[in-house]
């Protein structure tokens, strides 16, 4: 019974003292989410993207795949999937993995220094 009562209180100890540490989502099959966050890698070979959204206790990640029905969009306009990179700050939608809409914003390219 103690050995209970210990684990349960390391168990606590983790949550508080490694509170970075990324865990993925528990996705119910055939529910429709959506996500906020940033694009932390991509994958072009199996068109995924890993998604982050960090708050200030816990970061969470999701892995959504891209099809060719999924609306993507970059600063208000139409775009592609290649378009789209590392740091983005994307909002989606999405069903069993399959993104249907994917809205990402990007700041604009500062201008060249004048010479």
């Amino acid at each position: 019974m103690l050995h209970i009562r210990i684990l349960g209180i390391l168990l606590l100890l983790a949550a508080v003292v490694l509170p970075g540490r990324a865990l993925a989502m528990e996705l119910k099959p055939g529910q429709s989410y959506s996500f906020e966050g940033v694009i932390d890698a991509i994958s072009p070979a199996d068109s995924r993207l890993v998604l982050k959204r960090t708050s200030p206790t816990v970061a969470k990640t999701v892995t959504v795949k891209v099809d060719d029905r999924t609306q993507i969009t970059l600063n208000k306009q139409p775009t592609t999937f290649a378009e789209l990179a590392v740091g983005d700050k994307i909002w989606t939608s999405f069903v069993d993995g399959v993104a249907s809409k994917i809205a990402v914003t990007r700041d604009p390219a500062p201008a060249p220094a004048a010479k």
